[in-house]
């Protein structure tokens, strides 16, 4: 039973040859620092481990006036090219004088600027306060947000290259700069969960 077989019949609620055995994914850091670098095929291979692959492919609705940022080049770890609009524009300002790497992540809207600052270290990167300041904030988004889809022939490129080998796991991220997506991590980076408990 190849891997791919083995993740979809479990899926399908029936038994596979034996149980699949796999990772949610693998961090660059740990792989540099750990695993002489290997790439993450190769750590698979390495430890006989049923793979996955990630794609983060994001498209764009050219009726809603959306495109992608042409600031955005580097695409890096789960990262999908940035969707924006006129309405709706990414700016990054690199920030001095913090313990670690600080950017300041703005979001410019017609009405508003809204941001707030991220820090990363080789591991990771957190927010240091949040987007959302005001409750009237949620309005702006509200009004203004892109709505990346998916890029279905990239994903299906992937899968047919990957074929056989294993899983294709990605994610559509709304709101760009933090996080995972999902209605209860966005509402915790956007205006944290201390601030939303106690809100009335």
């Amino acid at each position: 039973m190849t891997p791919k077989e083995r993740f979809i019949i479990v899926l399908n609620r029936n038994k596979p040859d034996r149980l699949p055995f796999t990772t949610h994914h693998l961090m660059p850091s740990f792989l540099k620092n750990y695993m002489n670098g290997m790439s993450n095929q190769e750590f698979f291979n390495y430890f006989g481990i049923d793979p996955i692959t990630w794609v983060v492919a994001h498209d764009y609705s050219e009726e809603l006036g959306e495109y992608f940022d042409p600031t955005h080049i580097e695409i890096g770890f789960l990262e999908a090219r940035r969707v924006v609009s006129d309405n709706w524009r990414i700016q990054i300002e690199q920030l001095d004088g913090f313990d670690n790497p600080t950017q300041k992540f703005s979001i410019v809207t017609p009405e508003k600027t809204l941001s707030h600052l991220l820090q990363s270290n080789e591991h990771t990167t957190w927010q240091k306060d949040h987007l959302i300041k005001e409750k009237t904030d949620i309005d702006i988004l509200a009004k203004y947000m892109t709505y990346p889809k998916c890029n279905v022939a990239e994903i299906n490129r992937v899968a047919e290259e990957f074929d056989s080998r294993g899983l294709i796991r990605g994610h559509i991220s709304v709101f760009e700069g933090f996080g995972q997506p999902g209605c209860w991590q966005d509402a915790a980076c956007l205006f944290g969960i201390e601030n939303s408990l106690l809100s009335r």
